[in-house]
């Protein structure tokens, strides 16, 4: 009876201790990952803030060509007008003038707006693509056991080995 509680005890013994180890390793491994999602994360979050800084600057040099673009279209109507007027001529060519600098500015405007929008879109792709990347890189934890599971499957593999034992000199003497 006591080589089988000896059996019992020595595996329950060593399969705790084993798992306990396991739970050691799988801790350490699971901080390991936590530091390296932290690091992805930073990472991160530095390459979105570069995004929205370059996108905010895009947007910037859009106004200001905007409002470059108008300043210099009123700047050519009032010049034209006072040059026409100065000249005597009134009418229809004064008019189209004024036409044309307005349709050349509503051209540009147009075009501008178009390649903000085309950059606001590329700029979207780039942080869908970070975001993406970022989740790909992102590792999950693995689960520990808890101390008191391990200690009943400890008991219950003890308890199987002295069985195993047991039986296994039980059908030798039989």
């Amino acid at each position: 009876m006591w080589p089988l509680l000896a059996i019992a005890g020595f595996s329950g013994i060593s399969n705790y201790m084993q798992g306990a180890a396991q739970n050691k390793q799988t801790k350490a491994d699971n901080a390991a990952k936590a530091k390296a999602n932290l690091s992805t994360m930073r990472e991160t979050a530095q390459v979105l803030n570069s995004l929205a800084v370059q996108s905010h600057e895009l947007l910037s040099q859009a106004a200001t060509a905007r409002a470059t673009a108008t300043r210099q279209a009123l700047i050519g109507k009032s010049t034209a007008e006072s040059q026409a007027a100065a000249a005597g001529v009134h009418g229809a060519s004064v008019d189209a003038v004024q036409q044309d600098i307005e349709r050349e500015l509503n051209w540009y405007k147009s075009d501008l707006s178009h390649n903000v929008d085309i950059e606001a879109f590329n700029a979207e792709t780039q942080v869908r693509s970070v975001v993406a990347n970022a989740k790909a890189r992102i590792l999950t934890p693995n689960a520990t056991t808890s101390n008191s599971s391990l200690f009943v499957n400890s008991l219950f593999t003890g308890a199987l080995s002295a069985g195993s034992t047991y039986a296994s000199a039980y059908f030798k003497m039989a």
